[in-house]
């Protein structure tokens, strides 16, 4: 999962973003899976998946093409205020915002997630109305608007596969697809967005089906 898809962009000084790795320790559809994997997807690492680095992670997927594989970590929001981790910015603005930890890969770039945007040279779009950018002009631009943390997020570093190797990872059990959901990527409960969609994707204990159960004859 070592692979950069992802052209330069918007840096942040590596020297303040160690305080946000996070610890090695919803509205979202989770009965529609799907076998292929594709923009405006989540992956839901299994609970048997280790690695430090994507354990218990929910993925965005922002590209899937015959060259790889581009996503962000979602569910692991840092401490770190964007004001401290981007230089020469408008801080009292930038405040407001935190950084997240979006992958293994690297990690000294920002890209955003920004909800309800117009597609351009600069910003792509993902699916639904979600979008991306790793462009300086454009987080300028954001934050001289205000666009609200319930709408833009920060993310250093990201996840990337290399053509083929989330395929080999999917049969291998390591991951769940399924729907994403706008709501889900900017909710204040992101961070327990893996516990809640792992406990539907990989139930705990025995489960009934209702339409199974007895039915006590009455007397």
């Amino acid at each position: 999962m070592a692979a950069c898809l992802l052209a330069p962009g918007l840096l942040v000084a590596s020297a303040r973003v160690e305080a946000t790795l996070p610890p090695l320790s919803a509205a979202v559809n989770t009965d529609n899976r799907a076998a292929v994997p594709a923009p405006g997807m989540f992956l839901v690492s299994a609970r048997k998946l280790r690695d430090r680095h994507f354990r218990k992670s929910v993925i965005y997927i922002l590209r899937h093409d015959d060259r790889g594989t581009l996503g962000l970590i979602i569910n692991k929001p840092g401490a770190l205020p964007l004001s401290r981790a981007v230089d020469n910015i408008d801080a009292e603005r930038a405040r407001k915002h935190r950084l997240y930890y979006g992958g293994p890969v690297g990690t000294s770039e920002i890209i955003m997630l920004i909800e309800n945007m117009q597609a351009s040279s600069l910003v792509e779009h993902v699916a639904g109305d979600i979008y991306f950018s790793n462009q300086r002009i454009v987080m300028e631009r954001l934050l001289k608007e205000r666009k609200p943390a319930s709408k833009l997020h920060f993310f250093h570093g990201h996840a990337g596969w290399m053509a083929g190797q989330l395929e080999q990872e999917l049969s291998r059990g390591d991951w769940h697809l399924i729907e994403g959901n706008t709501r889900s990527i900017f909710s204040p409960e992101i961070r327990s967005l893996w516990q809640r969609l792992i406990r539907k994707l990989e139930p705990l204990g025995m489960i009934v089906r209702a339409a199974d159960l007895p039915v006590p004859q009455s007397n």
